[in-house]
């Protein structure tokens, strides 16, 4: 379906993404702001999906045993001038097999979570009523010791799959998909622009990789910060973008803007617990009304155990219980019928998060109002897609 390509340039709210290792997507809803700043709002969005990248690592480990076993049988059949005998050959190929499908299944895991990442994002940048999203481009990063073109390779393995992804849905929603500079985006400042120092956590200067402190004050996620950083690049040369001979939109000038974060307030309490007068009361709970039918008499007349009179010796062996009735006052026996019916066990909705994979949590998706106090208009109908 032909559609009209979104505008590159005045864009009034955007989304910057950072790339990580585990968590995958870190974004951040920004905006021009006065004196040539850019304001971002203090809520970060993330995409975790830690479970299935480990999930990817152990497949790819699986992968490289197996190529190696195979590479080691075929070496002893070309070392051998009868071959291999008909128990060698038929383990040379079950491991071909097994390798296929080893790979096969990496590149579909790889390729359902990268379109999942990128309609999340792009259902993040339509709830927020942002009309661009910018990505850092690292495909002009060159790792030391290594080629262009291995680098390339590497960075592209899931990551160029979620970056057309997020293009064409992108294109569906009418939401600009922008490339932008990576180099420095994680080591630099977003406020003031010098050289961050990383460290363990905020109470624990350690040096390490997720927290980013820098000397003006600025302390918070690493990924955060370099996501303020790609959105103000975006938003402080979007009149640079340009198309490449491929048709994506990139900025190639490295424009950076100093960020100021939006004040968020703290919602007061329906109830106020200043003490400038006496506490009020609480109401008192309903206690819980007995059950009718449920007297000990009732439950002898139904056949599920002897009216409780005085105290006597149980009697020898099993006795027939019923489970779904109990005795107001007495605990349930440990005795257990052997036609009881056993459900699977399923973890709660709010454990396993939101995504395609029940190891994938991503922010949730949150209604702006409009200009007329309902919602924005146009559902977010890409998350609900399998």
């Amino acid at each position: 379906t032909t559609v009209e390509a979104a505008p590159l340039a005045g864009h009034r709210r955007a989304i910057g993404a950072d790339w990580g290792y585990n968590t995958l997507l870190t974004a951040v809803v920004a905006e021009p702001g006065p004196d040539d700043t850019v304001v971002c709002s203090g809520r970060a969005l993330r995409f975790d999906a830690a479970g299935v990248s480990r999930k990817l690592d152990r497949l790819r480990a699986h992968r490289e045993t197996l190529k190696t076993k195979v590479t080691h049988l075929e070496r002893l059949a070309a070392g051998r001038h009868s071959g291999l005998d008909p128990a060698s050959t038929a383990k040379l190929d079950l491991l071909r097999e097994e390798h296929q499908r080893v790979c096969a299944r990496i590149r579909n895991l790889g390729r359902a979570l990268a379109w999942s990442a990128a309609r999340w994002l792009i259902d993040q940048a339509h709830a927020a009523g942002a009309t661009v999203v910018y990505l850092e481009d690292l495909t002009c990063m060159e790792a030391p010791g290594s080629s262009k073109a291995w680098n390339r390779r590497l960075s592209n393995a899931t990551r160029g799959v979620l970056a057309d992804a997020v293009r064409h849905l992108g294109m569906r929603e009418q939401v600009a998909v922008v490339t932008v500079p990576a180099r420095g985006t994680s080591s630099g400042c977003p406020r003031c622009g010098n050289k961050l120092r990383h460290i363990q956590a905020p109470d624990n200067h350690k040096p390490a990789n997720p927290w980013a402190l820098c000397g003006c004050g600025h302390s918070a996620d690493r990924d955060y910060s370099a996501a303020q950083r790609i959105a103000a690049r975006g938003l402080a040369g979007q009149h640079r973008t340009t198309r490449n001979r491929a048709g994506q939109a990139t900025v190639r000038d490295t424009v950076d803007a100093p960020v100021r974060r939006t004040k968020t307030t703290t919602p007061r309490p329906a109830a106020s617990r200043d003490k400038h007068r006496p506490t009020p009361s609480r109401p008192r709970r309903r206690e819980a009304s007995r059950v009718p039918g449920f007297s000990p008499a009732a439950l002898a007349t139904a056949g599920s155990r002897p009216a409780p009179t005085k105290a006597v010796q149980r009697p020898a062996g099993r006795t027939p219980q019923n489970l779904t009735v109990q005795v107001p006052g007495t605990t349930r026996s440990h005795t257990f019928s052997s036609n009881h019916t056993r459900t699977r066990h399923r973890v709660r909705w709010a454990v396993l998060g939101r995504g395609f994979h029940h190891h994938v949590n991503s922010t949730p998706l949150q209604q702006r109002a409009g200009p007329h106090g309902g919602e924005t208009p146009g559902t977010p109908r890409i998350a609900q897609e399998n």
